[in-house]
């Protein structure tokens, strides 16, 4: 059954691209835009334990998102099919194979399972969006602070590249009595910073804005975050 499957895709990769040639050169060649869903998964060796993982994968500006925003890794167009990447070491990697024109794609997956059991499984997806444009959002934790307090702070960013793209700026607005400092770029869509409220701080709400890539991009999380008065 496995044979037959993996047969079939190949069959695929090479005869399909003909029938695409109606289309225009940069939607065939292109996964810029386009989202995927998991159809088929076929494991390979046993210690696979990640059977509902990234059931879909979003492609925008030579990057792979995962749902929820997460920035798994890049992709490569090429002239008839593409490419995309993504390591964690030893404990996970995985290679796809796209044909957008087409509508088929087909990712490697292996690693070791907690550093223990080895697993190889490769996933069918079909393609199932076209025009999909990313929506950067973030949000932030502790939502509230005091009068008089210092708070570590973290922001959570949504189709985010944070890390990718420094320096990173963090701005409340109105400013009023809030200074950020330290800030901690975790990853392409974590930041942790301290925030310092004056004991004079305007009670109220707060707009929070992150600006990065020199200021060539920037989110707002409206209303975001809450100055109290101090008890």
């Amino acid at each position: 059954m496995k044979k037959t499957i993996l047969a079939a895709f190949i069959v695929l990769l090479v005869s399909k691209p003909c029938f695409a040639q109606q289309i225009e050169p940069e939607v065939i060649s292109s996964l810029n835009g386009t989202v995927w869903q998991e159809s088929l998964r076929i494991p390979i060796i046993p210690g696979d334990y990640y059977p509902s993982y990234h059931l879909k994968r979003y492609f925008y500006d030579g990057r792979v998102y995962i749902e929820g925003g997460a920035y798994l890794g890049p992709y490569v167009d090429l002239l008839a099919f593409s490419f995309s990447f993504h390591s964690l070491g030893l404990a996970y990697n995985e290679i796809g194979i796209w044909l957008p024109a087409v509508g088929v794609g087909m990712n490697i997956q292996g690693g070791l399972f907690h550093a223990i059991l080895p697993f190889l499984s490769i996933l069918i997806y079909n393609k199932i969006e076209d025009n999909w444009i990313p929506e950067e959002t973030i949000s932030i934790y502790p939502t509230i602070g005091a009068q008089g307090t210092t708070l570590t702070v973290e922001i959570h960013g949504s189709y985010t590249t944070f890390k990718e793209n420094p320096p990173v700026e963090i701005i409340f607005d109105p400013p009023d009595g809030l200074s950020v400092s330290n800030i901690d770029l975790a990853n392409v869509q974590w930041i942790f910073f301290d925030l310092d409220i004056a004991i004079n701080a305007p009670v109220g709400f707060r707009d929070v804005i992150v600006i990065w890539d020199d200021g060539e991009k920037s989110v707002t999380g409206n209303d975001a975050f809450v100055v109290l008065q101090k008890n």
